[in-house]
């Protein structure tokens, strides 16, 4: 009997235009419904500008966001992330939208290539308070061991409401390098009623999230905004992410679950 999976979708790559980075409302929409028919259940957007910049002004988000659910009614996770000057209002401002039913919570600060990634204990209340005023659910960021113990933290005194959603973020520069060790080391951290997931960054091939099913991971991402490599090839949309990993997971004995399924996990306690 298969395993069966959710697979998420971050089609938006950080380098701005060309490469098929699909940054007008209009075309993000189609792609993201494509990938929606090819198996996604979720699809992660920031709030960025035509030109792919991180913008505090969420119009363009609000439109992709609305053109995208009258595609398909895949979930929609606003991001609160991402290396900008914005503050924390500005941050969490995309997750306000009606369309948004989940949203990450970055969980801690670090090192990310020359940049400092700064998500501090306050602004991370802060964040949660915002979340559970719209009541949309957060998902978990982790990108190091020590956010799972502010998780642990936020959990205790309430900030955060079951099903717990983690994502690990393995191979960014200077955050958790991947290994098999220290993903059985986050996992066995988790409070009960959690799923987990994984995000590769950089990945050129998809053998790491074929090992993270392997250990159990129920949400699985790919996407222009982790890597647009797939088998040591660029890729030209992120539809051919989506299938490539589909087509390896189906041959390792899994299977992706219905957007039903994804939201029934991921939100049961919430709506």
């Amino acid at each position: 009997m298969a395993d069966f999976v959710s697979l998420s979708l971050a089609p938006q790559g950080g380098w701005g235009r060309g490469k098929g980075n699909p940054l007008q409302p209009k075309e993000l929409a189609f792609e993201v419904a494509a990938c929606a028919e090819l198996g996604a259940s979720i699809v992660h957007l920031h709030s960025r500008s035509i030109t792919g910049a991180l913008s505090a002004d969420i119009r363009v988000f609000q439109e992709s966001a609305s053109r995208i659910t009258g595609l398909t009614n895949i979930c929609i996770e606003a991001s609160s992330g991402g290396l900008s000057n914005l503050d924390d209002d500005e941050r969490i401002r995309p997750a306000s939208a009606e369309e948004a039913t989940l949203a990450s919570l970055n969980l801690g600060s670090l090192n990310f290539g020359e940049e400092v990634y700064q998500n501090s204990l306050q602004s991370i209340r802060y964040w949660c308070h915002q979340l559970n005023t719209w009541n949309v659910h957060p998902s978990l960021e982790i990108f190091d061991t020590g956010n799972i113990e502010i998780a642990r933290y936020l959990i205790d005194r309430g900030l955060i409401v079951p099903p717990f959603n983690f994502s690990f973020i393995f191979n960014c520069k200077w955050g958790m390098i991947y290994s098999e060790s220290l993903l059985k080391y986050l996992i066995s951290r988790l409070p009960e009623e959690s799923n987990w997931g994984v995000i590769f960054v950089g990945s050129k091939d998809f053998q790491q999230h074929l090992e993270a099913l392997d250990l159990g991971a129920q949400i699985i991402r790919v996407g222009f905004e982790d890597s647009n490599v797939l088998n040591g090839r660029e890729a030209l949309r992120n539809c051919d992410l989506v299938a490539g990993l589909k087509r390896e997971m189906e041959h390792n004995g899994f299977k992706l679950k219905s957007i039903e399924e994804t939201r029934k996990m991921l939100l049961h306690n919430s709506e």
